[in-house]
């Protein structure tokens, strides 16, 4: 009997120990299955995020032909500026390594395409590593494209950087609720558009958002988020690099800032600028790094303002002592210029989409004829394997 009971044991013991050794490398091949395809999604997933913030970047730098793909390396692509791989690039926690492979550039006729060699290297290690790489082939077909306003903006105050301070002691209303500017250029109120379905976020940030106070009112759909989309610091230092060349300087005295017909692009020197005179003006005004500029009376501008620069270190300065309106978006660039926005009077920025669309008529815009986003140029692109 006790021969048999060994027996019995050790056989229900085999047994046993089968079925264990079994199911630990079924849910071991299990979790490698699961591993490598998760690898295979990350990797695609990187490649459509390349893909898009590639561009992102050629669209928003304002290129006229395929020749900025021609400057390219391993991990970047273009020039003044260009495009930068992150590696790794992180996708669900693992990392991918993307990498340019090739470029070629065809014109034949008038036609330009340009195709790109993409590779996506996904890598998880739990225990073991695992290694997925795919490769795609991307054509671009980049031709001429017309109509169509040459900026946009997802808020009504973008404030972008670590560097920039806003000392907000008078009041200040800050509204991504799309508005109507007043019939007459610079006359009245202007009105909410409702109901709207193009109502934006009032406040954009990337870093840090504004502390609400009681002389601070903040609207919009929300009031404030983070940054969402393309319109990220990098486009618009992109964007600021492409209209400060074709920008008029402010030369004081009876200067036009513009008008509603006929918008500009203005940008003030560098030094000290004081605007002692009741003003008003239509367009996009840049307010640069190494500027000071103060608005001693009211102020009226249908556009955008942009304060602070993609490449100076220089410290900029702006100071609304009476009442400043601005219909369509103001932009606060604190990196490479710390910037100080100072408001003892009184802000009011109105999120106007009407505003913005009127900047088409620019009269000195960069790119005549241009499609959205300032790119003189439109990219239809497909994937070929």
């Amino acid at each position: 009997m006790l021969y048999v009971a060994l027996i019995t044991i050790l056989v229900a013991g085999t047994v046993g120990g089968f079925f264990f050794y079994a199911a630990f490398n079924h849910s071991r091949a299990a979790q490698r299955w699961h591993d490598a395809d998760q690898c295979l999604l990350d990797a695609q997933s990187a490649l459509e995020q390349v893909k898009y913030e590639m561009i992102q970047a050629y669209e928003s730098n304002g290129q006229s032909s395929a020749a900025w793909f021609l400057n390219w390396s391993s991990n970047a692509i273009g020039a003044a500026p260009g495009y930068n791989i992150a590696s790794p690039l992180p996708v669900n926690g693992t990392p991918v390594f993307v990498t340019l492979a090739g470029v070629t550039v065809i014109t034949n006729a008038g036609a330009r395409l340009v195709t790109l060699t993409l590779v996506a290297d996904a890598r998880k290690r739990t225990g073991w590593l695992f290694s997925r790489k795919i490769q795609e082939q991307m054509r671009i077909s980049v031709g001429a494209s017309t109509g169509g306003a040459p900026i946009s903006a997802n808020c009504a105050f973008g404030r972008y950087g670590g560097q920039n301070t806003l000392n907000f002691g008078g009041t200040v209303t800050i509204d991504g609720d799309n508005w109507n500017p007043p019939a007459t250029f610079n006359q009245g109120n202007g009105s909410q558009n409702t109901p709207s379905t193009n109502d934006m976020p009032g406040v954009v940030y990337d870093s840090t958002e504004i502390s609400a106070s009681e002389k601070i009112s903040i609207g919009g759909n929300p009031s404030q988020t983070s940054v969402i989309g393309a319109y990220d610091q990098t486009y618009w230092h992109q964007f600021l690099n492409t209209i400060t060349t074709s920008a008029t300087l402010y030369t004081g005295g009876s200067y036009s800032f513009g008008t509603r017909t006929a918008p500009v692009i203005t940008i003030f020197p560098i030094g000290s600028t004081t605007i002692a005179s009741t003003r008003s003006g239509a367009g996009i005004l840049i307010i640069p790094g190494g500027a000071t500029v103060k608005f001693n009376q009211n102020f009226y501008y249908e556009g955008m303002v942009i304060i602070g620069s993609s490449s100076a270190n220089q410290n900029v300065s702006v100071t609304v002592n009476n009442t400043a309106v601005i219909f369509g978006a103001m932009i606060c660039l604190g990196s490479a210029s710390a910037v100080n926005l100072g408001v003892p009077g009184t802000l009011r920025v109105l999120y106007s989409k009407q505003a913005i669309a009127n900047l088409v008529n620019m009269t000195n815009q960069p790119f005549v004829s241009s499609g959205s986003n300032g790119a003189p140029y439109t990219c239809n692109w497909r994937e070929i394997h």
